[in-house]
């Protein structure tokens, strides 16, 4: 008995874990394509001493990916 438990136990984390996989894989995948496009716009604006738009572009951009 104790076995079907641990079993169970056992299926129902791993589909929380595959579920909760899920759910962060876009979210990661945005954030890290959004630092990287952060990175660029960076390196493009500063060099033009635009900070105030990198700025805005940066926290826009990160909060797109943290949401999705």
């Amino acid at each position: 008995m104790s076995v079907v438990v641990l079993s169970l136990a056992g299926a129902v984390r791993w589909d929380h874990l595959r579920i909760a996989g899920a759910l962060a894989l876009p979210t990661w995948l945005g954030f890290a394509v959004s630092s990287r496009f952060i990175r660029y716009l960076d390196e493009r604006l500063l060099r033009r001493g635009v900070f105030v738009v990198s700025s805005v572009a940066s926290v826009v951009l990160l909060t797109r990916g943290i949401l999705g």
